[in-house]
């Protein structure tokens, strides 16, 4: 059985907002395992302040692209994009031609 864990989501990209960039891992997934876990753990966080967007514009909801940064620690981000069943990770990312500025939460774990 594979164990994906996803840790420290600092900010929360909807749908076509960033892609990452230099990627160091690509990953399919075909099985969907990366996805449910994905879903699995955006149930675990609450949305502490929208940017670039109004309040309630989008929630934490998984769309067919999205982006998380995962904080590793004060100076490095890591950023995971699920495209069309592949993960990519890694270390920056690019605001798509359309966006000026990329929508986006800041986002931290609930206490349960």
């Amino acid at each position: 059985m594979t164990t994906i864990r996803i840790k420290n989501i600092s900010k929360f990209f909807p749908y076509e907002s960033v892609h990452s960039i230099d990627n160091f891992i690509v990953i399919d997934d075909t099985d969907m395992k990366w996805k449910d876990a994905i879903i699995e753990v955006l149930k675990k966080y609450e949305i502490v302040e929208y940017h670039n967007c109004t309040p309630g514009y989008f929630r934490l909801d998984f769309d067919n692209k999205i982006t998380l940064e995962l904080q590793y620690n004060e100076f490095v981000n890591i950023y995971l994009t699920w495209w069309d069943n592949t993960v990519y990770i890694g270390f920056s990312n690019q605001a798509m031609n359309f966006n000026k500025e990329p929508r986006f939460v800041t986002i931290k774990k609930n206490i349960d």
